[in-house]
């Protein structure tokens, strides 16, 4: 394996044979790419700036930590970015990665375990509680402006009697529905 160095950043270096490529697809996807990153003899950082990625995702793609990164969607693409940037093949990383994490792929493209749009029964607890509580206090305060409404029978006709005692011919007005 031959290296120049006419390129500061050692990325020449990608373009040199990987003794045993074959062999790096037996390993899991993270480690194949780390040893033909050290193969290249490329910095991590340098690998980080030119897939525009963090060293800590390159380091969580390298060690197989695919629970510190984004969806499988991501991970599939970080990998075949950065085989292709190795000069390796992506789609045979990408099936060692397949074969590495089956339920977790399969289950979030289904949309099943996609905690973002996963409810806590919490929070629907606490929503139902508080329109609970608004219907009652808006039920109260109708109910209490109808009971001030309320007219006496009693005090009616002791006034009636009096009119009628007092020689008064009452005026009956149009009576107006009270609501």
């Amino acid at each position: 394996m031959t290296l120049t160095s006419d390129r500061p950043d050692n990325l020449a270096a990608a373009e040199a044979d990987i003794p045993n490529a074959a062999r790096l697809l037996v390993d899991p996807p993270g480690l194949a790419l780390k040893k033909a990153r050290q193969a290249l003899r490329l910095e991590l950082d340098v690998v980080a700036n030119r897939l525009n990625l963090s060293p800590s995702v390159v380091v969580a793609i390298e060690n197989d930590a695919y629970d510190r990164l984004p969806s499988p969607t991501f991970i599939r693409g970080y990998i075949r970015s950065y085989a292709r940037l190795l000069k390796l093949s992506g789609d045979d990383l990408i099936r060692s990665y397949e074969r590495l994490q089956p339920e977790k792929i399969s289950e979030t493209e289904n949309g099943i375990k996609d905690s973002s749009f996963t409810v806590k029964k919490g929070w629907v607890f606490l929503f139902v509680l508080i329109v609970g509580v608004v219907l009652v206090i808006s039920l109260v305060l109708i109910m209490g402006e109808s009971a001030d409404v309320t007219v006496d029978v009693d005090a009616v006709e002791i006034h009636h009697a009096e009119i009628s005692e007092a020689g008064v011919t009452p005026v009956i007005a149009e009576s107006i529905p009270v609501e």
